[in-house]
């Protein structure tokens, strides 16, 4: 079978357009259904990635791994908002630039694999509902896009240090809490060192209006996260949906992960241990390695080791799907020239939801 095309069309990232336009939230690449994008190598040791997962380099499972399915445990995989569409083949869901290897198995139940270089002997991975298995074969032109995207999301992750629309918040930090503050009803940013993001059992309120956007800048080269959670609202809640029984219940729950953007612009090592970070991951420059715990929105890192059952999630916009099904301007008044937001959407990997990926 003719393998497909890949053109910078199907993956690019615009970050001119991101300094004049209409914010219109995450939904782009959230709503093509992507959990991470890794530009190098995966290495994983159980775990899983709940959406779509592009990895630039090799990948090698050791393990129990699965790609495309919710297996979270928790209520949030009753919802079918987050889980991935059946594609019955006709989109990719798991690429890989290089080879895979390991020793695992599952089943591609939503959509297809693709597999550029070798395809390991201990791997065993189904297509299933008119899904397939595709390896052996490098994907025309990903090297080149993916170089393309890699270059302007790093111009990105300066862009959002230098936002002059929406409200710069306050930061309160005392060592063992991290309090967040915004009160503009679009956008809120917050400039923090990695010494204040980072920690051990911290815990990390953010305050703002209900279903503004948030944009966290976090400096610094290495950021080291143990323990600790992040919390929403001045009394510290958490939407039902997060399933973590000893957190208040917000009163008008809301997964703000789609929302909110953690922008590491200046890491080369993003360390987390038994963390849920309940944001979007945009550490382009830097290796993950991650021992447990689970990233709740689109992670974006040059390298990644996981290990310990750590998880990639699939969180979408609230009211879209994998196949951008979802109008955030419906729930994002317009922002007027003075509030002229950024649009994340379009800054961030777009993937087409076509049959070539």
């Amino acid at each position: 079978m003719a393998l497909p095309l890949v053109t910078a069309a199907s993956i690019f990232v615009n970050p001119g357009v991101a300094k004049a336009t209409s914010y219109q939230g995450l939904s782009y690449l959230l709503n093509e259904g992507f959990s991470a994008l890794v530009f190098g190598d995966l290495n994983t040791q159980g775990g899983d990635t709940e959406g779509r997962l592009l990895v630039g380099g090799d990948m090698n499972v050791d393990g129990s791994y699965s790609v495309g399915t919710c297996t979270s445990g928790t209520e949030i995989c009753e919802d079918s908002l987050y889980n991935l569409s059946q594609s019955n083949g006709e989109r990719h869901d798991l690429i890989v630039g290089g080879d895979l290897s390991g020793s695992a198995s599952w089943a591609m139940e939503n959509g297809n694999a693709y597999i550029g270089g070798d395809l390991d002997s201990g791997v065993s991975i189904d297509g299933v509902n008119g899904n397939q298995v595709y390896s052996g074969d490098p994907m025309e032109n990903l090297d080149n896009v993916l170089d393309k995207a890699y270059e302007q999301v790093l111009n990105l992750t300066s862009d959002l240090t230098e936002i002059s629309a929406g409200t710069t918040g306050t930061v309160t930090d005392n060592g063992y809490s991290l309090v967040l503050k915004g009160d503009d009803p679009y956008l809120n940013i917050f400039n923090v060192t990695a010494e204040q993001w980072g920690g051990s059992g911290k815990t990390r309120y953010i305050d703002v209006p209900q279903g503004s956007q948030v944009v966290i800048n976090v400096d610094g080269e290495t950021v080291d996260i143990s323990g600790g959670t992040i919390y929403y609202g001045e009394e510290g809640c958490m939407p039902e949906e997060f399933g973590i029984p000893t957190a208040p219940v917000c009163e008008d729950p809301l997964d703000y992960s789609p929302n909110t953007i953690v922008n590491y612009y200046e890491a080369t090592t993003v360390n987390i241990s038994a963390f849920d970070h309940e944001a979007t991951m945009l550490a382009p420059m830097a290796e993950l390695n991650a021992s447990g715990g689970s990233v709740n929105g689109t992670s974006v890192v040059a390298s990644a080791n996981t290990s310990n059952g750590f998880e990639f999630h699939y969180r979408p916009d609230e009211e879209g799907e994998d196949g951008g099904n979802g109008d955030s301007s419906e729930r994002v008044p317009e922002p007027n020239a003075t509030f002229s937001l950024l649009a994340l959407g379009v800054v961030c990997l777009l993937i087409r939801r076509q049959k070539q990926l």
